[in-house]
């Protein structure tokens, strides 16, 4: 769908991640995202998103998991 953006997608599906481990368990296994795709996301639209999210500890979390794939 036009306009639609994969990265903010994302971020509205992110539940409480404590941990690396866990986040990239999350987005690989539960989620079933493929690591190359995810290292292609707009990082610094998700990035800009971070301030206003509710969800900011577990965000943050997301953003240093997929840097370091």
């Amino acid at each position: 769908m036009p306009g639609d953006l994969p990265d903010k997608a994302l971020l509205s599906k992110i539940i409480l991640l404590r941990s690396q481990k866990q986040t990239q368990e999350y987005l690989l296994d539960d989620l079933r995202m493929d690591e190359e795709l995810l290292r292609e996301l707009d990082f610094n639209t998700m990035k800009s998103c971070l301030s206003d999210a509710p969800k900011r500890e577990s965000l943050s979390m997301l953003l240093k998991t997929i840097q370091s794939l």
